[in-house]
């Protein structure tokens, strides 16, 4: 894959998150993960959907010692492109010919090499989630972005209107060799 080419889709990214104002960005002090599906079709990209990693404590979950609801961005992503497909199959808008390519501003949760000073013994569905300490036996990000590419971005009930499942043409992962998470103030 040309340098170029991966340079294009991250550029197109984050432009576009930077584009969206400060509101509901993380501060100085915060980070998060940025994740987006651009579109290729007849040499023109479009970022179909963004969206960052979350972590907060609120309403009735305050109440649980300690409970964190925490969605990583590679979820809200799908489910942002989910409601773009919606959106465009209603209207009669087919990517018959169209290319999906998925930006993530780090690697994605269940990265074992990354990860490998927490990980004691490795196994197949037992992944530490990042900063964590203790075992996760929900799907790390890297199963779940296997499981998409395998059965399709668009989930059950929207196959019947894609015809085919929608699959990555390429994944492309940004600070792979840096520890720091995207920040927008860098």
């Amino acid at each position: 894959m040309c340098e170029s080419f991966v340079n294009n889709i991250a550029n197109l990214s984050l432009n576009t998150y930077e584009s969206l104002g400060k509101t509901g960005k993380p501060t100085a002090d915060e980070w998060t993960t940025l994740c987006s599906i651009v579109i290729e079709e007849n040499n023109t990209f479009l970022v179909a959907c963004l969206a960052t990693g979350t972590k907060c404590v609120t309403g009735q979950w305050a109440s649980f010692k300690g409970a964190v609801i925490d969605c990583h961005a590679e979820c809200l992503c799908k489910r942002a492109f989910k409601r773009f497909l919606i959106s465009h199959v209603q209207s009669g808008k087919s990517f018959d010919t169209a290319k999906f390519h998925l930006f993530i501003s780090q690697l994605p949760c269940g990265v074992v090499d990354r990860y490998k000073g927490n990980i004691d013994k490795p196994c197949v569905g037992v992944r530490r989630k990042p900063g964590k300490g203790e075992r996760c036996l929900k799907p790390s990000c890297v199963d779940k972005l296997c499981k998409w590419n395998i059965l399709g971005l668009q989930g059950r009930r929207l196959l019947a209107f894609t015809k085919k499942p929608i699959r990555f043409e390429t994944i492309i992962i940004g600070n792979c060799g840096q520890e720091n998470e995207f920040d927008e103030n860098k």
